[in-house]
């Protein structure tokens, strides 16, 4: 039996990457090691340039979302700022029928019952005009907090108020545009859709890269460089340089095929639910388009017959005034013409901002920014 005392030293070594450093011959120190798998490079970046995608879809989305929701809230805003008009008009009309009655009261003409209901009616439309300004304020704070105005600019007790003077329909989509074109367009423009799209691409890319990973190698190349000697007891000769390059191609089969089994029935399961989600959304669309559009054709129709009771009601108040200016009628008769007429002018206003609103939903259901739209006026009202 022959006890040998050595040693060796190694002084250098290189930058350690990814997994621990290889072995060399004489046990060599960390180095610089790059392991690359195939099946990565060559999928990776694919998954990654589809969720890129996938996100920017998103943001047009939340973009399209925020900007109906600031149409929904400047629609509010002239609708209550028409409201209080529309309110004002009608007391003016109720002050005028009051001082005829007190007219007739004080002639002996009528009795001292009908002042008081027109008094109770003119108080009621002065009511309305309370409810209406403080609609306006709400509608007011809303559209600052959707737009996010600098409230330190503003003045506290003023709401905003809208450049038009007067709440008149406005046309996004021709009338004549055939449902089943605008559902089309909406499933293939929605930003939605192209999300998801993109989402499906990249969990086939995956699907798709553990389906060969087994059959792609990793590619290991460690390189280490510096001095190393040795020698018998405590001695270190012929101390030199010394360069170590390994390279390997490294199949790997995880927990004996189980786990590749397992990794490519996760990655299909991704798959086959983003394609789910897929004709889910593009169902839910062709919904959203439809109930929008049934519900700018109900807007439509409401306006017709609101606009129609305007003028009806116009019509009737001016036949009792004529009466009863001409001594062959009460002032209590025009109390209910009065009455329908403010109601009428209410209900108009009312569905033409659903009709508006109706058109910005759909706008927004087929996939076309307010940007892009054609805003069309159809005359005031």
């Amino acid at each position: 039996m022959i006890q040998v005392s050595r040693n060796s030293l190694f002084i250098g070594g290189g930058g350690k990457v990814a997994n621990a450093p290889m072995t060399g011959g004489a046990g060599g120190p960390a180095r610089f090691f790059v392991d690359l798998s195939l099946a990565d490079a060559l999928y990776q970046p694919l998954v990654a340039r589809q969720m890129a995608c996938a996100a920017k879809a998103a943001q047009t989305t939340e973009f399209n979302n925020a900007q109906l929701e600031a149409t929904l809230a400047y629609f509010d805003l002239v609708s209550a700022q028409a409201e209080v008009a529309a309110v004002g008009q009608s007391i003016k009309d109720a002050e005028n029928l009051l001082e005829t009655t007190r007219a007739f009261v004080d002639a002996g003409k009528a009795a001292p019952g009908e002042l008081s209901r027109v008094e109770v009616t003119s108080a009621n439309l002065r009511q309305d005009l309370i409810n209406a300004r403080l609609d306006l304020n709400l509608a007011s704070n809303n559209l600052i907090r959707v737009v996010r105005l600098d409230t330190d600019q503003l003045v506290a007790d003023t709401p905003l108020y809208s450049i038009e003077t007067q709440l008149v329909p406005v046309q996004l989509v021709p009338d004549g545009a055939d449902l089943t074109s605008l559902v089309a367009h909406g499933q293939t423009a929605r930003p939605e859709v192209a999300q998801l799209r993109s989402i499906v691409e990249a969990r086939l890319a995956d699907e798709t890269r553990e389906r060969i990973r087994p059959y792609l190698p990793n590619v290991n190349v460690s390189a280490s460089g510096g001095l190393f000697g040795g020698g018998t007891g405590r001695g270190l000769d012929d101390v030199g340089g010394r360069a170590d390059i390994d390279a390997l191609l490294v199949w790997q089969v995880r927990n004996l095929g189980f786990g590749e089994n397992a990794a490519r029935r996760d990655r299909e399961a991704q798959y086959q639910q983003a394609m789910i989600r897929g004709h889910q959304m593009k169902d839910r669309i062709a919904a959203e388009v439809r109930n929008a559009w049934h519900r700018v054709v109900a807007a439509r129709q409401r306006m017709t017959i609101a606009q129609a009771n305007v003028e009806t009601a116009s019509k009737l108040l001016e036949v009792n005034l004529d009466r009863i200016q001409g001594l062959e009628g009460l002032p209590i008769e025009a109390v209910q013409a009065l009455t329908t007429l403010a109601e009428a002018r209410v209900t108009q206003l009312r569905t033409i901002v659903g009709y508006n609103k109706a058109q910005a939903s759909l706008l927004r259901a087929i996939g076309r920014p307010m940007e892009n739209a054609a805003l069309m006026a159809s005359g005031p009202q």
